[in-house]
């Protein structure tokens, strides 16, 4: 028979507990970022859209000494809006025969050549206006000079039922610019002249051709 004590040892005893220390547990890391996934997210806030940038500008810019860009009240060049919405000649205003406005527009194209201006054109707009039918163009060698051209061709017109309806520029140097209705005088200097190239502006004008004083 088997000794009790080997009876005993015999018997199976209970598993021994597997120590705290032992069990593996997940890294602090990976517990952070578990309860961190766990919360609500927040809203991820919209990305604001760049400004827009302005395109640069293709324009050339008018150097210091020239005038603005269109006196008021005057046309530089052909109208890109319908005649209904341009500005013309008030009602009370009447205009002259053609003949007249011609022969006016003739006079003082070559006053302005007698007067010393340089490059005097005449350009007939009719049909292409709707403010006047003659442009005289002149350069001129100073401001002095200009605004006494102005003043003489201004005279020309009230000795010829050409009353002028309005003025711009009389004490400028460098533009000069006179509506009598049916014709309308720019004095310029030589820089303005160049770059605001009316003859150009007007490419579709006849020029009047006329002989000097």
């Amino acid at each position: 028979m088997k000794s009790p004590q080997k009876a005993k040892s015999a018997q199976k005893s209970p598993p021994k507990s597997v120590p705290k220390s032992s069990q593996k547990s997940a890294p602090k890391s990976a517990q952070k970022s578990a309860q961190k996934s766990a919360l609500p997210r927040k809203p991820a806030k919209s990305a604001k859209a760049a400004p827009a940038k302005k395109p640069k500008s293709t324009l050339k810019t008018s150097p210091k000494s020239l005038p603005a860009p269109k006196p008021d009240g005057y046309t530089l060049g052909p109208p890109t809006t319908p005649a209904s919405s341009v500005t013309s000649a008030p009602d009370n205003v009447k205009k002259a025969a053609p003949e007249d406005s011609l022969r006016f527009a003739l006079e003082a194209a070559r006053l302005a050549v007698a007067d010393k201006c340089q490059n005097v054109v005449l350009l007939d707009v009719k049909g292409l206006s709707p403010v006047t039918d003659y442009l005289v163009l002149a350069t001129g060698t100073s401001g002095r000079q200009m605004a006494s051209t102005a003043d003489e061709i201004i005279q020309l017109g009230k000795d010829t039922d050409f009353r002028p309806l309005s003025s711009s520029g009389r004490q400028s140097e460098t533009w000069i610019c006179v509506d009598f209705v049916d014709v309308l005088l720019h004095l310029f200097n030589a820089d303005s002249r160049q770059y605001y190239d009316l003859e150009s502006l007007w490419g579709d004008a006849k020029r009047v051709e006329f002989a000097e004083k």
